[in-house]
């Protein structure tokens, strides 16, 4: 319904066969609260209200225009709902007639005024009578200007409105769950909403540390295991497979996985290693070499593809390929 109203704020109505201007030239109203009124009416407008959740819609005439009401809700046609929208428009064009009034009246005054003869005596009387009009006239321009001042604090009231009622469309449109329509509601919304995205970036936080300490004691243990020529402490180590001095270990947390590869320092073995990964089509987030006596170490995270969460399975494809490529 917000988008409804949004759409429709800078259109135009001229056609005669439209529903508001039809209300308008009727001169009543209009209380559509049937669907089928909505749906099958031959106006464009019952239509799209219809569209976007509309049941009842109503169109008043007034002297500045038609009052346009709508709700998602089917409300039964009320006629002092029509009298009081009439009277509240009203009673601006009611003080216009009246300003009118006067200031006609002031005109005819002073024609009068001019017309009544040449003598001293008339002029004397006509400048009597103006000093007597005079507080009136100030009276009024007082009047006006009060008029005017509160007519500026309506425009910057309603300017402020339409700024905040724009505010709360932009979070509306970027908040994903909205419970109700109304503004507490979509400020409530909004402040579990955050919270939910923090409570997402922590746990990306700890996973992230995590990882990071995963490569740390991995490292740790492949310098004790390198310079005591000991087995392996690390449980996340995988049993080893020597093929052409090659080692391959694949541990994989959450949607990410470490590949560590130990083999001799010969024939380039970081560029057969990033070949085979582009074979397999991984996205690398990272990668570290180490050269420890005449063997390399390099360690490499990628991104686990969706279907493929054995660990055993890459490791077999990325030894492998290795191996061929000694061939």
């Amino acid at each position: 319904m917000e988008m409804f109203y949004a759409v429709s704020a800078p259109n135009c109505f001229v056609s005669e066969d439209d529903l508001i201007v039809h209300a308008y030239n009727s001169g009543s109203y209009v209380w559509l609260n049937n669907y089928y009124e909505l749906q099958l009416y031959n106006y464009d407008r019952a239509k799209e209200a219809h569209l976007h959740g509309i049941r009842t819609l109503v169109c008043i005439s007034t002297p500045h225009g038609v009052v346009e009401l709508g709700s998602s809700q089917v409300i039964p046609e009320n006629l002092e709902l029509v009298q009081l929208i009439k009277s509240l428009f009203g009673l601006i064009s009611r003080d216009h007639i009246l300003q009118r009034e006067m200031n006609t009246k002031e005109i005819i005054m002073g024609n009068k005024s001019s017309d009544s003869g040449n003598s001293d005596y008339d002029n004397e009387s006509s400048a009597i009578n103006k000093d007597a009009n005079s507080p009136k006239k100030r009276g009024r321009k007082s009047s006006s200007t009060e008029r005017a001042t509160a007519k500026n604090h309506v425009e910057a009231e309603r300017q402020r409105r339409e700024k905040l009622n724009h505010r709360f469309y932009a979070l509306r449109s970027v908040v994903p769950n909205v419970s109700k329509m109304d503004k507490a509601s979509l400020l409530a919304d909004a402040v579990t909403y955050i919270n939910e995205l923090k409570a997402k970036v922590e746990e990306f936080k700890a996973k992230v540390e995590e990882l990071e300490s995963s490569k740390i004691i991995q490292k740790r243990n492949y310098s004790v295991t390198d310079m005591y020529g000991a087995q392996s402490a690390s449980s996340a180590v995988v049993d080893r497979t020597n093929t052409y001095g090659m080692e391959v270990e694949v541990k994989i947390i959450g949607v990410e996985a470490m590949i560590r590869v130990c083999s001799p320092n010969v024939n380039y073995p970081c560029a057969r290693l990033m070949n085979v990964l582009r074979e397999l089509e991984f996205q690398i987030h990272h990668a570290s070499v180490s050269s420890v006596k005449e063997m390399m170490q390099q360690d490499v995270v990628i991104r686990v593809p969706h279907n493929v969460t054995n660990e055993e399975a890459i490791k077999s494809v990325i030894l492998t390929k290795l191996s061929l490529a000694y061939i």
